[in-house]
């Protein structure tokens, strides 16, 4: 049994009641992870025929034989197990090397992924205080399919899973949720799509980062035709842009500082050059603002003075460039 393995490996001391279906109790190996002092009181069971997992001091919990194989190993430094179960710590992985033309594959969640729930659990209480401060609501966090991690990778973060045309998960945003993790955002290793432009519209609205998005899709409630993408970062890859084509239009709502301005337009002549209709909002001053750090109806008039982008009328891109530095 592969659980059994790998807590021989790990040399840890148990004892096996197979007359109880092969339970076993265990100092907890994620304590220590979520703030917690070590477990030195056993109180983590395991079902090492089915994965079933509990800890009863730190409330880290699992249902799923896989699951419970890839956490352990992690915790235990296993990487050697992780490898015969076809899993490598995604944070150490070698980049792949670019092709000609990159092809996305679906990957999954990561294995340390957990949906909220109501368990009095400190790295999700935590979670939840970073999603109220942001303003995300709690029909977001379903639809979207927000959770979090408390080990791994990605322990102490808020995960953001990024869907492909077919609806399955190409891969995971990590935030963290503690200003001491770095960096504040750790992305699974994937090739780069655009976040929640899977779904149907008539235009999109293109921010940097999903928070930035989550809040635009916010502002649009009433537009059924809108749909809010985030970038995922400064560089633009052929898939994104391809994604993009499915839509009329594109708008291009940047943050308003420098870097932001700049990637702004960057972006448009990306969008520009292979044929996409592209709109970009004009920030009104350069204070540093983003989307998510908006209101509804300054994102509202922001989207309805955006300005139609041609390089070859480069009217649009001199107002971003004289925005770009304004001094606020």
């Amino acid at each position: 049994m592969i659980l059994e393995e790998i807590l021989d490996s790990a040399g840890v001391n148990f004892r096996l009641n197979r007359s109880k279906g092969g339970e076993v109790t265990l100092d907890c190996p994620f304590c220590i992870h979520r703030g917690l002092i070590a477990d030195t009181h056993g109180k983590f069971g395991l079902n090492i025929t089915n994965g079933l997992a509990h800890c009863f001091r730190c409330s880290w919990s699992s249902r799923s034989l896989l699951n419970t194989a890839r956490c352990l190993s992690r915790a235990y430094g296993l990487s050697d197990q992780l490898t015969r179960l076809n899993v490598h710590p995604r944070a150490e992985q070698a980049p792949a090397k670019r092709s000609t033309i990159a092809v996305a594959k679906p990957i999954g969640l990561p294995a340390e992924y957990e949906v909220f729930g109501d368990a009095d659990d400190p790295v999700e209480q935590a979670a939840r205080q970073y999603l109220a401060a942001r303003r995300i609501s709690v029909l977001q966090i379903i639809r979207h399919k927000i959770g979090y991690a408390a080990c791994g990778p990605m322990a102490w973060r808020v995960l953001f899973p990024v869907f492909g045309e077919d609806q399955r998960i190409y891969g995971c945003v990590g935030r963290a949720i503690q200003q001491d993790i770095q960096p504040k955002y750790l992305n699974t290793a994937t090739t780069k799509l655009l976040w929640n432009a899977h779904r149907e519209g008539s235009y999109a609205v293109v921010c940097e980062g999903i928070v930035d998005a989550l809040m635009v899709e916010q502002a649009l409630l009433s537009t059924k035709d809108a749909v809010a993408v985030a970038r995922l970062g400064s560089s633009v890859t052929p898939l994104q842009l391809k994604q993009l084509r499915k839509y009329s239009k594109v708008v291009i709502l940047p943050d308003w500082d420098v870097a932001g301005t700049h990637g702004a337009l960057d972006f448009a002549r990306r969008c520009d050059e292979v044929g996409i209709q592209t709109w970009v909002a004009i920030p009104g001053e350069m204070n540093d603002l983003d989307p998510g750090s908006m209101s509804e109806q300054q994102i509202l008039d922001q989207l309805a003075n955006a300005q139609p982008f041609c390089e070859q009328k480069p009217h649009t891109a001199w107002r971003l460039r004289a925005s770009a530095v304004k001094v606020h």
